[in-house]
């Protein structure tokens, strides 16, 4: 841990009309170890799962066409090192909507596909359950450009985490709120009104 202030005058950004002193607290960064360049990831409280059940995480993932490209999402488990405490759940995608890979087998998949611009947006998803190991401190949303070209591009939007209630593919997906009933909100393909599938 590392505190430090300093001076920073008035004259360094003319809107200001008097000398700051910022405080700054640098801590070491936890979370998720050995993830791969390219990849993001979101903490989830483990209570989410306290329950247990199946849960589906689903995420727009989007590549410029004609480029190759892959990318993965998955749930991931930590111990208190932040190492795995179970094998990822994960599924992989190329920029042809073709499925890579999964853990498990049959665990993922596509549920639309969007043409916008010079891009080509997949709806992809992954059901997994929400029993947690005995050893899990942590459990994590990831996302990852797994592309194995330096350089190459992956878009992720409308990331959504939710209960599978019996389904095996996610809920429909628009723009603000969603309440869990029907609604007369078009979801994002512009085909049907919101409906828990």
């Amino acid at each position: 841990m590392c505190s430090r202030a300093a001076q920073i005058p008035a004259t360094a950004y003319p809107a200001a009309t008097a000398n700051i002193a910022p405080n700054v607290l640098v801590v070491a960064q936890t979370g998720p170890k050995d993830l791969g360049p390219g990849t993001v990831y979101q903490s989830i409280a483990t209570e989410t799962f306290s329950a247990g059940g199946d849960f589906i995480f689903s995420v727009y993932v989007g590549f410029e066409d004609g480029v190759p490209a892959s990318a993965t999402i998955a749930f991931r488990q930590d111990k208190a090192d932040d190492t795995p405490a179970t094998p990822m759940f994960y599924v992989a995608i190329d920029q042809s909507g073709n499925i890579l890979s999964e853990n498990p087998v049959g665990s993922g998949g596509i549920v639309s596909r969007i043409k916008s611009g010079n891009k080509t947006w997949y709806r992809l998803f992954l059901k997994f359950s929400g029993v947690l190991n005995a050893l899990t401190e942590g459990t994590y949303l990831i996302l990852s450009n797994s592309s194995d070209n330096v350089g190459t591009d992956v878009w992720f939007d409308g990331v959504q985490l939710e209960k599978a209630n019996g389904r095996d593919r996610p809920t429909s997906f628009g723009e603000g709120s969603k309440i869990i009933s029907p609604s007369n909100r078009i979801d994002l393909e512009g085909k049907s009104r919101y409906s828990d599938r």
